[in-house]
């Protein structure tokens, strides 16, 4: 059962993905690269807080006791 037809939305935007994906591999910053701070920078003004912060996954900054 479709719910959603995202083969359809990827192909509208596939320009887009491929080049987003070829300018990473381009520079190389995997981690922490310019798209990371626009994110962030985006994320921020979407919620109107001064700054946010992408992390991979919450468990890797809680602390369990």
């Amino acid at each position: 059962m479709h719910f959603i037809d995202l083969a359809a939305q990827q192909a509208r935007i596939r320009p887009q993905l491929d080049a987003a994906i070829e300018a990473v591999l381009a520079h190389g910053r995997y981690v922490m690269g310019p798209e990371v701070a626009e994110l962030e920078r985006r994320l921020a003004d979407y919620v109107g807080v001064a700054t946010a912060s992408a992390v991979p996954m919450a468990p890797m900054h809680c602390r369990s006791h």
